[in-house]
């Protein structure tokens, strides 16, 4: 499940989904820290989906952190991440909270 907000190093980003980003700017999500956003293509499957918002994470902590890390290692952690989260079911939302 993909929140419509999330909290990264104390900024609240919104999560919005945009069925024209990857036909109109080749891109599956993006994310706007001056605006406060995630961007992600609603056009993708959802585990794509899933994936692109733990990428769009990890391109704020980069950015955030100044850690330069190049964008093919950006996609290799997000797209790992999402991997190792799927398929052992970890998940660290409990109902009600």
């Amino acid at each position: 499940m993909i929140p419509s907000t999330v909290k990264i190093a104390g900024q609240i980003m919104q999560v919005l989904f945009d069925n024209h980003l990857a036909s109109s700017e080749d891109r599956h999500g993006e994310c706007d820290s001056m605006r406060g956003r995630i961007v992600i293509d609603s056009i993708q499957p959802l585990e794509m989906k899933e994936s692109t918002f733990l990428h769009e994470i990890i391109e704020k902590i980069n950015k955030d952190n100044e850690l330069d890390l190049e964008h093919k290692q950006i996609t290799a952690l997000g797209t790992q991440l999402h991997q190792v989260l799927r398929d052992n079911n970890i998940s660290f939302y409990k109902e009600g909270e």
